[in-house]
């Protein structure tokens, strides 16, 4: 029984194409798979390595509070819109 390996051919990305890609992301130009997938990167964990690494507003463990009270204030404010419409 014969074994047949494949060399899959590995990609360097330089620093400053992988903070461009990351800036189309956090513009919203590009979602993480669409950019997988036009610059043939490896996978979509590579491409969150990167933003954990360059992005601007999203690192790794940090956490988003969202008060209750604005929350609560959007809903009404909301609501009576939709009345007056």
């Amino acid at each position: 029984m014969t074994k047949r390996f494949q060399l899959k051919a590995q990609r360097i990305f330089s620093e400053d194409l992988r903070r461009q890609i990351v800036g189309q992301i956090e513009r919203k130009e590009l979602t993480v798979l669409q950019a997988v997938r036009e610059y043939g990167i490896g996978g979509k964990q590579t491409v969150y390595t990167w933003l954990y690494k360059y992005s601007t507003t999203l690192k790794k463990g940090t956490r988003m509070v969202m008060e209750k009270d604005s929350q609560d204030n959007r809903v009404q404010v909301l609501k009576g819109r939709i009345k007056e419409l």
